[in-house]
């Protein structure tokens, strides 16, 4: 009987050992995208100094106005590394089939991210299935975690609950609670409104 016993602790130890051990590793290279995504925005920004909160304020009022750049999206090198990044087991635990995501949605009226997906199509046809950014991913729980802020984490919750709320109605809700220095902000805004924006853009997003 205590072998048993000491067989199943050991298998629970090993299993969470096993799961920090992972999570681990996915925050390592989400922290590499962000790092990415900074160097980035020093060359958009033309300005380097070190990137700071108000500068991820900055990108996400151009997104949401819609004065960054398009090349910024859409350059050949960030269209091709994307098409890699697709491939990656991050990318795997991040993003989900939005045809999945809204079988798991708890409300009836969700608000479908849409805009340049099916810009110019008629909306009578059968709209193609494509990736979005999974709510209920192990890395927006942990964005979810580590906040500090209780309006953000109320923000990612809603976000987790309705599974597809327009990113610019996300974004308004950023800009109005104002709290750029916090670390799951900053990652939530460079794989939601960066590395998204860059698979939509280029319909990399796309399920054929």
């Amino acid at each position: 009987m205590n072998r048993i016993k000491q067989f199943f602790i050991g298998l629970l130890v090993l299993s969470f050992a096993l799961y920090h051990g992972s999570c681990k590793t996915q925050n390592n290279k989400v922290d590499k995208i962000v790092k990415d995504f900074e160097v980035e925005l020093k060359l958009l920004s033309k300005n380097d100094n070190i990137v700071s909160g108000n500068d991820y304020k900055e990108f996400l009022i151009g997104v949401s106005n819609m004065t960054i750049p398009r090349e910024f999206f859409t350059s050949t090198a960030k269209t091709e590394k994307a098409n890699k990044f697709k491939k990656s087991d991050l990318f795997s635990s991040i993003w989900e089939k939005n045809s999945i995501i809204k079988k798991r949605s708890q409300n009836e009226n969700e608000l479908i991210v849409e805009p340049p997906r099916t810009a110019g199509k008629d909306n009578n046809q059968a709209r193609p299935d494509y990736y979005q950014v999974n709510p209920n991913s192990a890395f927006m729980n942990g964005l979810i975690e580590n906040t500090k802020n209780a309006e953000v984490k109320s923000l990612l919750k809603k976000v987790q609950k309705f599974g597809g709320l327009s990113p610019i109605i996300i974004a308004n809700a950023l800009l109005e609670i104002n709290e750029f220095e916090d670390e799951s902000v900053k990652k939530y805004i460079v794989v939601q409104f960066y590395i998204d924006y860059i698979f939509m853009m280029n319909r990399i997003n796309l399920i054929n």
